[in-house]
């Protein structure tokens, strides 16, 4: 799904319930109302393209819910950003990948071992970089 339509992280999206705005939406204040307008215009758009590409393209919906294809769109989207002395999201997407491997891996690649080695050190330090630095996204 394209970044822009997509709205993870909210229940409603992802069991792709149909959006609607709260019963007591008219009599919200500011920036509460502001809030709740701005999720329904998320849910919307998370919604829509789900429903228009199943109806329309039902290869590529069925291929969005493969879990493989969506570790293997997260590593290739890390890796395609420009980033700034930012190593550690690629890092850390490199890890999760390493630990679905068989998931993920091709029929042809599957006999081979992950390309990419860490210690168990290296992987708690990067992992736990990797949730803070997220976190202060986040706050920013």
């Amino acid at each position: 799904m394209p970044k822009h339509f997509q709205n993870y992280g909210d229940d409603d999206s992802e069991n792709f319930q149909p959006p609607k705005l709260p019963e007591n939406f008219d009599s919200l204040m500011g920036s509460e109302k502001d809030r709740q307008a701005e999720l329904y215009r998320r849910r919307q758009l998370h919604y829509f393209y789900l429903a228009f590409t199943n109806r329309n393209n039902k290869p590529h919906f069925q291929s969005m819910g493969t879990y493989d294809l969506i570790v293997r769109n997260r590593l290739y989207g890390t890796a395609s950003k420009p980033w700034e002395g930012d190593n550690t999201s690629l890092k850390a997407e490199i890890i999760h990948a390493s630990t679905r491997w068989p998931g993920i891996a091709t029929s042809a690649m599957k006999r081979a071992d992950f390309p990419a080695k860490y210690s168990e050190a290296e992987v708690v330090e990067c992992l736990d970089i990797d949730i803070k630095q997220k976190k202060v996204d986040e706050q920013m």
